[in-house]
C-alpha cells in the first residue's frame, strides 16, 4: 500500500493560514458595519417602478447629428434632469448636472444629452474598441428602452465621451453585450462639459403596434474622474434587477414599426503560409477568396429572421489552447459573431453550447482506431457550416419566441491503403435545431420552455433535450424561487436513453444581506452534449450560501462584500457520499479605488471521484483527498496611467500530500487616451499531484482496462500581451500575443485499489509531456459607415507537443523557459493574412437615397 511521504507535509503549511488571516481582516469591517447597520432603523426594501416620466415630443424635421444642441428640433422640448447616484453612494444628488431631451419622428428616436462638467480636461475620454466601454478610462452616457414594459428586457445604447459606441440587450439572465444594432451618435466636448446626440432608428428596436405607447426608460451617466455613476430613475443596487426600476417614456403616438430588411454581403481574401511536422523545411502557400452574406428580415413589428449563408470565421481570434489532463473536454468561449449576437433567448436552462456547431467532427477520433494498414492523409478538425438562421422576437403581451436552425456538412478523412485512396466518414450531414418560449410574469418573474434537437443522417445517433427555466418572486420582490430542469433523449440503434437534471434555488434576493438554499441533481444517463455542454453527471448537490454587501461608503472604504456557505454532494445512483465544500470570500474597495479580496474553501472529508479513473463504469473511483484552498487578489485604480492586478493562490491536500500554488501579475500602462498596453503572467506550480496517467490496455491490448495513476509535478507559465490602440471612434488596431507552456514530469506510477487508494506499480511507461501553444492576432478594424466594416487580420499559430516519442523527450525535465520558447519558434507554424469587407445595406437607407435622387431630379 502506498503511504504518502512526509517531506511535503510542511511545505506551504503556513500559506493557507496566512491567507485565511487576510480574509478575516477583509471580512471584519463588514461584520462591524453589519452590526452598526443593524442598530439603525431602515425601511423595508421592495422593488418598485420609478414614478418618474419623460415626455417625448414629435418633430417634423430631425436634428443634425453634430454634437451641438442648437437645432430648432430641440427647442421647446422638456428636459429630464435630477440624476441621483448609485455608486459610490446611493441616492445622493449627482455631482454634476445632466440634462436630457427626447424627440421622435416617423423613423427614429432622438436623444440630446448635455453632461455638465467644470472644464474639458475633467472629461475622461480614452479611445477604445466598440462594445468594450468597461475597459476604457472614459465617461459615458447610456439610454435603455423597454418598449413592452416587461420590467425584464431592454435595449441599451451607450456612448463614451470619446464617441465610442456600445450596445447590449438586458435579459433576466444579465446583459448580452454581443448584440449589435445600427444607430448613430455624435459627441462634442467643450469647457462646459460634453454633448451627445443620438439617433436610434426604429429598425434597431422591437415594439408593439399601438397608436399610443409608453415605454420603460433608464438613463445613466458615469463620471470616470470620480467613479461616480448616476441615473435619472433612482436606481437602487440593493434591489434585485434594474429594468423593473425604470421610469416611463410617454408621448409616443402613431409610430409604426418599419419594414426591417438588411443584407450584409462580405468578401474575404486569404493568403496562408504554413509548414508541417512531416517536412518542416517544406513551405506551403495557399491563396483563396470567400464570399457570403448575412440577412436580417423583420417578419412583422416584433419578429426578426437572421440568416448567415456560407459564413466565414477565419478572422476570429485563436482559441486559448491548453494541456488538458482532466477527464473532460475543454469548453472554449464562443467568438463567432453570428453565434454571439441575439442568442439570449436560446441560453435558457443552460442547454446551448454553440461551439458544437461547426466544431470538431462527431467521429473525429474514429479514424485513429483503424488498423496500421491505413495511412491518414488528411483529417479535418472542423466541420463545415452550410448555413444558420434564427427567428426571434416578442408578441404584444411580451412572450418571447425563438427558433434557431443550422446545417453542417458531411465530413470525411482522406486515407491511403496499399497505395489506394479511400475516405472515412467522420461526421454526417447534421441539422441542429432549437426552439424556445419565454413568458414574462408579474414581479420580474418569468417561465421559459426550450427544446434542442440534433439529427444526423445515417447510423449516427440523434439527440433531443427539453428543458424549462423559471423565476417566481413575491410582490415586494424580496424572495424568489427559481431554477431549471431538463430531460435528455439519445436515439440510436439501441433503445432510447433517457436522463434528467434539475437546479432549484430559493432565497432572499434584495437588501444588504441575501441568502439562498440550492439543490442540483443530474442523473447518471443525462447527456446534453450533442448541442450543450455537460461534464459531471450522476450527482445530487445541495447547500446554502449567503452574502452581506455594504453599498454605502464608510470610513476609508467605498464598498464591502462577503460571501459564505457550504455544499454537500452525493451520487445520484447509488446514493452515497461523494464531496463537500465550505467556502467564504470577502472584498473591499477603498476610497482610493484600490480593491482587495480574499477567498478560501475547504473539503473537510475525503470524497470519491468516479471520473478520474476514465473507466466510467459507475464503480471504480479515486479517493478525492480533503484539501484546503485559499487565495488573495488586489487591483489598483484603473484611472491612473499605471495600474496593477495581482493574485496568489495555494492548495494543500493531505491524503496524497499534494500541494500547489499559483501567482498572476498583470500591469497595465496607458500611454495616452489612444494607446494602452496590458501584460499578464500566470505561473502555476503543482509541486505534487496524483492523477490518471493511462489505461493498461493502451500498451497491452490483451489486458483488462486497468487505470494507471502517476505521482507528477507540473509547471505552467502563461504570458499574454495585449496592445489596444484607438485611432478614431470607429477605427482600432489591436495586438494580442499569448504563449502557453505546460510541462508534466512523472515520478512514479500506481495501480488503483478497490478502495480508491494507490498501490505502487511496476509500470514503467513514459508520460512526461511538454506542451506549447503560441498565438498572435493582429487586427485592424475600420467601421467606415454604421454596420459596414473593413478588417485586416494577421494570425500566427504554433502548437508543439514533446512527449515520449519526441527527439526532445530527454530534455523535458531539464528545460528552462527560454530554451523551451526558442524550440517552440523552431516548430512548424501557420501564418494567415486576410482582408475582409462587409457592407451593410438597409432597405430604409436605400429607400431614402432613392427619394433623395428623385427629389434632386
Amino acid at each position: 500500500m502506498f503511504v504518502p511521504p512526509s517531506d511535503l507535509r510542511q511545505k506551504l503549511f503556513c500559506f493557507p493560514i496566512i491567507l485565511l488571516l487576510l480574509f478575516a481582516g477583509l471580512s471584519l469591517p463588514a461584520v462591524v458595519f453589519a452590526q452598526d447597520d443593524a442598530g439603525q432603523k431602515q425601511k423595508e426594501l421592495g422593488a418598485q417602478r420609478s414614478t418618474k416620466t419623460i415626455e417625448a415630443v414629435h418633430i417634423d424635421s430631425p436634428p443634425k447629428l453634430d454634437g451641438v444642441l442648437d437645432d430648432a428640433a430641440w427647442e421647446s422640448i422638456p428636459i429630464a434632469t435630477g440624476f441621483t447616484t448609485f455608486e459610490p453612494e446611493i441616492g445622493q444628488a449627482a455631482d454634476q448636472k445632466t440634462e436630457v431631451k427626447l424627440a421622435y419622428d416617423n423613423t427614429a428616436l432622438y436623444v440630446g444629452a448635455f453632461m455638465h462638467e467644470e472644464g474639458s480636461e475633467r472629461v475622461l475620454r480614452q479611445m477604445g474598441e466598440r462594445d468594450r466601454f468597461f475597459s476604457d478610462n472614459a465617461d459615458y452616457f447610456a439610454i435603455c428602452l423597454d418598449p413592452y414594459e416587461s420590467e425584464q428586457n431592454a435595449f441599451c445604447f451607450l456612448v463614451t465621451a470619446a464617441g465610442v459606441q456600445s450596445d447590449a440587450l438586458v435579459t433576466p439572465n444579465g446583459e448580452d453585450g454581443s448584440w449589435n444594432a445600427v444607430w448613430y451618435s455624435k459627441v462634442e466636448i467643450s469647457e462646459e462639459g460634453w454633448v451627445l446626440e443620438l439617433k436610434i432608428p426604429y429598425s434597431a428596436l422591437r415594439f408593439p403596434q399601438k397608436d399610443v405607447q409608453n415605454w420603460g426608460i433608464g438613463l445613466e451617466r458615469s463620471i470616470r474622474r470620480t467613479r461616480e455613476k448616476s441615473t435619472w430613475y433612482d436606481f437602487d443596487p440593493r434591489l434585485d434587477g434594474a429594468v423593473n426600476q425604470f421610469g416611463t417614456l410617454k408621448g409616443l403616438e402613431n409610430i409604426a414599426p418599419p419594414l426591417r430588411l438588411s443584407i450584409t454581403p462580405y468578401v474575404s481574401a486569404y493568403a496562408e503560409y504554413y509548414n508541417d511536422w512531416e517536412d518542416p523545411d517544406a513551405n506551403h502557400e495557399k491563396y483563396f477568396i470567400r464570399g457570403g452574406m448575412d440577412l436580417k428580415y423583420g417578419i412583422n413589428e416584433s419578429f426578426t429572421l437572421d440568416m448567415t449563408l456560407i459564413p466565414d470565421f477565419g478572422q476570429v481570434q485563436s482559441d486559448d489552447q491548453l494541456l488538458n489532463l482532466s477527464p473532460f473536454e475543454i469548453q472554449f468561449a464562443e467568438l463567432r459573431p453570428f453565434f454571439l449576437e441575439g442568442v439570449d433567448l436560446f441560453q435558457r436552462a443552460d442547454l446551448f453550447y454553440s461551439r458544437r456547431i461547426g466544431g470538431q467532427p462527431y467521429d473525429f477520433y474514429g479514424v485513429y482506431d483503424l488498423d496500421s494498414t491505413h495511412t491518414i492523409i488528411n483529417n479535418p478538425g472542423e466541420t463545415q457550416l452550410y448555413n444558420a438562421s434564427k427567428v426571434s422576437g416578442r408578441t404584444d403581451n411580451g412572450m418571447g419566441i425563438g427558433v434557431f436552425n443550422a446545417v453542417t456538412a458531411e465530413m470525411r478523412a482522406n486515407l491511403e491503403v496499399d497505395g489506394e485512396s479511400m475516405s472515412y466518414q467522420t461526421a454526417p450531414l447534421t441539422n441542429y435545431n432549437i426552439w424556445v418560449l419565454d413568458q414574462p410574469l408579474k414581479n420580474s418573474s418569468y417561465v421559459s420552455l426550450i427544446n434542442t434537437n440534433v439529427m444526423r443522417r445515417g447510423h449516427f445517433r440523434d439527440a433531443n433535450v427539453t428543458g424549462v427555466e423559471f423565476k417566481i418572486a413575491n410582490k415586494k420582490q424580496s424572495y424568489a424561487i427559481g431554477g431549471n430542469a431538463a430531460i435528455s433523449q439519445l436515439h440510436s440503434d439501441e433503445p432510447t436513453v433517457l436522463g434528467h437534471k434539475h437546479n432549484i434555488r430559493f432565497g432572499k434576493i434584495n437588501g444588504n444581506f441575501r441568502w439562498r438554499f440550492f439543490n442540483s441533481l443530474v442523473s447518471d444517463n443525462y447527456n446534453q452534449n450533442d448541442l450543450g455542454f455537460q461534464t459531471f453527471t450522476n450527482f445530487i448537490n445541495y447547500g446554502w450560501s449567503g452574502n452581506y454587501n455594504i453599498f454605502q461608503p464608510k470610513g476609508i472604504m467605498n464598498s464591502v462584500w462577503t460571501n459564505f456557505g457550504f455544499e454537500v454532494e452525493t451520487r445520484y445512483r447509488p446514493v452515497i457520499y461523494q464531496y463537500n465544500n465550505v467556502f467564504a470570500s470577502g472584498g473591499i474597495t477603498f476610497k482610493n479605488f484600490l480593491s482587495a479580496w480574499a477567498y478560501t474553501n475547504h473539503n473537510l472529508a475525503n470524497g470519491k471521484d468516479y471520473f478520474e479513473p476514465r473507466l466510467f463504469d459507475g464503480e471504480t473511483y479515486f479517493t478525492l483527498a480533503r484539501n484546503h484552498n485559499a487565495g488573495f487578489n488586489i487591483s489598483s485604480d484603473y484611472r491612473k496611467p499605471f495600474a496593477l492586478d495581482f493574485g496568489v493562490n495555494g492548495n494543500r491536500s493531505f491524503v496524497w500530500d499534494m500541494a500547489n500554488y499559483s501567482v498572476f501579475v498583470s500591469p497595465r500602462i496607458r500611454v495616452n487616451d489612444r494607446l494602452m498596453f496590458i501584460h499578464q503572467t500566470n505561473y502555476i506550480n503543482i509541486i505534487k499531484e496524483v492523477g490518471f496517467a493511462t489505461l493498461t490496455d493502451y500498451y497491452e491490448p490483451e489486458e483488462e482496462d486497468d487505470p494507471i495513476f502517476g505521482n507528477r509535478k507540473r509547471r505552467t507559465v502563461i504570458n499574454t500581451f495585449t496592445t489596444q490602440c484607438g485611432i478614431t471612434p470607429t477605427m482600432t488596431a489591436n495586438l494580442r500575443i499569448r504563449h502557453y507552456w505546460s510541462k508534466v514530469v512523472y515520478r512514479e506510477f500506481y495501480n488503483l485499489a478497490d478502495n480508491g487508494n494507490m498501490l505502487v506499480s511496476d509500470y514503467t511507461g513514459n508520460h512526461n509531456t511538454s506542451y506549447n501553444a503560441f498565438t498572435l492576432n493582429l487586427t485592424y478594424r475600420w467601421q467606415f459607415t454604421p454596420g459596414s466594416e473593413l478588417s485586416l487580420v494577421w494570425k500566427n499559430d504554433i502548437y508543439r507537443t514533446d512527449a515520449d516519442d519526441s527527439e526532445w523527450y530527454n530534455d523535458i525535465n531539464e528545460d528552462g523557459y527560454i530554451t523551451n520558447l526558442s524550440r517552440t519558434f523552431q516548430s512548424p507554424m501557420t501564418n494567415s493574412l486576410s482582408l475582409r469587407i462587409l457592407w451593410y445595406l438597409d432597405y430604409q437607407m436605400l429607400k431614402g437615397l432613392g427619394k433623395g435622387k428623385n427629389q434632386m431630379g
